[in-house]
């Protein structure tokens, strides 16, 4: 086991786990893979489950009936409580072995994988392994032999990669990046491969080169390949390296070479550049040319095995923007193991498909690609569930863009994984490790009134490409640990007082450990924003058994802002239209402010003399809002916008933020007027707890208390007019490349044809710039002193922004709100705005 890798495990299931109907010499039995082996010349890449134990936390209604919905309420009361149920899920985990020690990888197998299933139930369970890559044909006897506990199916080579590809690319949203050696990080993601994906070439590296034309999910053709690969390099590498030396040690030893002492350049011919032909001088004229010109000199290893590197990866690029060109194909992603995140290999694969497209192509590289192939023969029984066709059919379903609910797990890929290889620069990817976690059997897919899915981008700032960025939040968040260490442990210190302590206490080592690592190597994960470090900080939560972290706060914002809603309603009823507008966009915004994911807010309440179970009075934290005018005020042209009856939303989908008053005292208000207009409202919340946001399932509760309390919300519930659905998120922010089915389908079933987002999360660290095929209204209050002076405001600064669908709109990100500052709309702009914003974090302004 010496000289096997190991990258972390895939969360892949929490529910019924990679089955498939029999086929037809089992047709009464179900597959359950055990393994998949992707066997190639050089290294043999193996995936396979483990098993663990996950808690969710959910609410519960309480038995007791004095505590039922009511008509009228005195002061706080509670109404439900949580409980936390525990699953089974499982792991994908990866290790990879150099082929030449096939016999070790099948012992890990019969040894350590195997023995897991020893209580399957073989009379309805057919056990199988699925062997894929050349290796599959050559080393089965010996696999028959070691593994004789266990079916063995050979899946075919290029489906397996075609089908591991399209996965991670479906399913992990920052997986495709080109490379940019003028950039810092010189990794630039590409989110919109998610939506936007084929047709593509795939270059898939191993020991040789094969070039793939994929034109759908299951839709694909060789077109070429080269003897010239992965293979050659390691090959002759260790023959001028003069010893048999790892992969990873040659390409170590090519970033310590020159190629200039062996290769021939442009200039070593003409003694400059070739003007007529376009031929800097510093272009290679022939690899290894020097050698024949001064062939007694000595020449260094780490030279040759660099000038190798080059001329290999130089050939590679060359041929895939040449079948690109012959193909009418112009993505071409390079997959496989040759390249594993070496700066030069794929600074001269990038410049070679640069070069020979005449700057039409960018070479597309995947955080991933060495496990392509085992990732595809792995998931295939649940691939064939999701689409309904076996390898080699299109069918209807291609093109949807649908997958289940798969997300990329932030826990352990950056943290306690040994050192980074010695060719790793600070900001460099580790490629190999990853994990995913599937959080339920729920269909993702992208929103459907987004103007271009192809081109929406869900965050507003690149914290990988922005440095004054990256420092503040990064010091922001570490500055939140303890907060949220004492949130987490709150959560159970009834149930299991002594382990919430400990586990509180791992966790925020963790995640602290996790945030430094992301300041070495900030794209590490992709590309880091505020809506990734939320998205991992609830991650590492639930990995340490708190599934909701904020269950006991939410509980107590939910009892008292309940208490205060009748008589909300109470004076809202008293103003007239114009005035109730007025106060209904206040409410939303007021309520807005009671956020305990931003610590300005959050001191704010404590302070708060007049507090209730923690939290300001509703008239308090409405003396905090910014007069008029507010930094984007659109508020006039929104109320000519309702002002006619004729012109009011046919229904309008509110995105929910947070528990407590935002939701009850500053959304229901507003849903109760749009009710009144006659316009149907669907409400959508978080399907997985996120600090005090509020979850579907919770919505639910909240709605039916709050009918008793206001017979519209009862009458309209009752007959349909006012509609809740999950919409498929994990995080504070709000990232619409994957909402849940029940959200698409029930937004094109009512024809929604307005759109409300609310909260900074939502609205302004994501989807600032996102555009609809329908108006849009988004509202936040600023809760944090240095993203206001970025944005040209202050503390407690207002975003209500209005924009109106126009089928004269120029195409995203061209035609932008006439209100709103210029500053707010160059979102291609790393560059802060405000100079005299301090980059670093001034204490808890998180």
């Amino acid at each position: 086991m010496a000289n096997s890798t190991y990258a972390p495990p895939i969360d892949i299931s929490s529910f019924a786990e990679l089955v498939e109907e029999e086929n037809q010499k089992h047709p009464h039995k179900i597959v359950e893979c055990a393994f998949a082996l992707d066997i190639g010349g050089s290294l043999a890449k193996l995936a396979y489950q483990h098993t663990f134990r996950y808690k969710v936390c959910v609410p519960k209604e309480l038995s007791d009936p004095d505590s039922k919905r009511r008509t009228s309420v005195c002061g706080p009361f509670e109404f439900y409580d949580y409980r936390e149920h525990e699953y089974e899920g499982h792991k994908l985990c990866f290790v990879k072995f150099e082929t030449r020690l096939i016999d070790s990888c099948l012992d890990f197998i019969r040894s350590t994988v195997l023995p897991s299933y020893s209580d399957v139930d073989r009379d309805t369970i057919r056990l199988v392994g699925r062997v894929t890559g050349g290796g599959a044909f050559k080393y089965m006897s010996n696999i028959l032999e070691t593994l004789s506990g266990v079916e063995i199916e050979r899946e075919d080579e290029m489906s397996s990669l075609v089908s591991g590809c399209t996965f991670l690319l479906r399913n992990i949203p920052d997986e495709v990046f080109i490379y940019d050696k003028r950039a810092m990080p010189a990794q630039i993601f590409l989110s919109s491969c998610m939506v936007n994906t084929y047709p593509f070439l795939l270059v898939n590296i191993g020991s040789g080169v094969s070039f793939l034309k994929v034109e759908a999910d299951a839709s694909y053709h060789r077109v070429g390949g080269t003897s010239l690969g992965g293979g050659t390099f390691w090959g002759i590498g260790s023959l001028l390296a003069g010893g048999q030396m790892s992969f990873d040690e040659l390409l170590a030893l090519a970033d310590k070479g020159d190629h200039r002492q062996v290769d021939m350049l442009v200039k070593d011919i003409y003694g400059g550049a070739y003007e007529s032909l376009g031929l800097p001088g510093d272009v290679i004229a022939s690899s290894f040319g020097l050698a024949a010109r001064r062939p007694n000199e000595t020449r260094r290893p780490a030279d040759m095995v660099k000038a190798l590197l080059v001329a290999v990866s130089n050939n590679i690029g060359q041929l895939a923007c040449l079948y690109a060109h012959q193909n009418g194909v112009r993505r071409i992603l390079f997959g496989g193991f040759f390249i594993r995140g070496h700066r030069l290999t794929m600074e001269v694969i990038s410049f070679a498909v640069n070069y020979w497209s005449q700057g039409e192509m960018k070479a597309m590289f995947l955080r991933h690609e060495g496990y392509l192939g085992a990732v595809g023969a792995f998931m295939k029984s649940r691939q064939q569930q999701e689409t309904g066709h076996t390898n080699g059919e299109a069918g209807e379903g291609v093109g949807k863009h649908t997958s289940k609910r798969w997300a990329e797990s932030y826990a352990t890929a950056l943290i306690s994984r040994g050192s980074i290889p010695a060719f790793s620069n600070a900001e460099g990817l580790a490629l190999s490790e990853f994990e995913l976690e599937h959080l339920g059997d729920m269909s993702l897919e992208p929103f459907p009134l987004l103007l271009s899915s192809a081109d929406y981008v869900p965050d507003t700032w690149d914290l990988t490409q922005d440095y004054k960025a990256r420092v503040y939040w990064l010091g922001c968040f570490k500055q939140g640990v303890e907060r949220l260490r004492r949130k987490a442990e709150e959560s159970q210190a009834e149930s299991d007082p002594h382990g919430s302590k400990q586990r509180a206490r791992q966790f925020a080592e963790r995640y602290v450990q996790f945030l430094s690592e992301l300041s070495d190597r900030p794209s590490g994960r992709g590309i880091l924003t505020v809506r990734c470090i939320l998205e991992a900080q609830q991650h590492l939560l639930r990995e340490f058994g708190f599934p909701d972290a904020f269950c006991v706060q939410k509980r107590a914002e939910n009892s008292w802002a309940l208490s205060c809603f009748p008589s909300i309603m109470e004076r809202l009823g008293e103003l007239n239209w114009e005035e109730r507008q007025m106060a209904l966009a206040q409410g939303v915004l007021t309520g807005n402010i009671f956020d305990w994911g931003a610590s300005e807010a959050v001191r704010f309440f404590m302070q708060s003399q007049d507090s209730v179970e923690g939290m300001a009075s509703f008239e308090k934290a409405l003396a905090k809002l910014q007069p008029r005018p507010w930094l984007v005020d659109d508020f006039a042209r929104w109320i000519e916008r309702i002002r006619r009856p004729d012109d009011r939303p046919h229904c309008v989908l509110v995105f929910c933020d947070n528990s407590g008053a935002d939701l009850i005292l500053g959304v229901l208000p507003f849903v109760v007027e749009c009710l009144d207009w006659g316009s149907k409202v669907i409400l959508t919340a978080n399907s997985v707890p996120a600090i005090n946001d509020v979850t579907y399932r919770e919505l639910l509760f909240l709605l039916n208390e709050a009918a008793g309390l206001e017979p519209r919300l009862q009458t309209a519930l009752a007959n349909g007019k006012l509609m809740c659905v999950d919409n498929g998120q994990s995080s504070p922010c709000l990232d619409l490349r994957q909402t849940s089915h029940n959200l698409v389908h029930l937004v094109k079933q009512e024809k929604v044809d307005l759109i409300v987002i609310e909260g900074m999360g939502r609205a302004v660290h994501t989807n600032l710039y996102a555009r609809f095929c329908v108006d849009c209204l988004k509202v936040a209050v600023i809760k944090n002193s240095w993203l206001a002076c970025r944005l040209g405001g202050d503390l407690f600064s207002v975003i209500f922004r209005y924009e109106e669908y126009s089928n004269e709109r120029l195409p995203m990100g061209l035609s932008p709100a006439p209100t709103v500052p210029n500053h707010l709309l160059d979102s291609s702009s790393s560059e802060n705005p405000m100079k005299s914003c301090d980059p670093a974090p001034p204490p808890s302004s998180c």
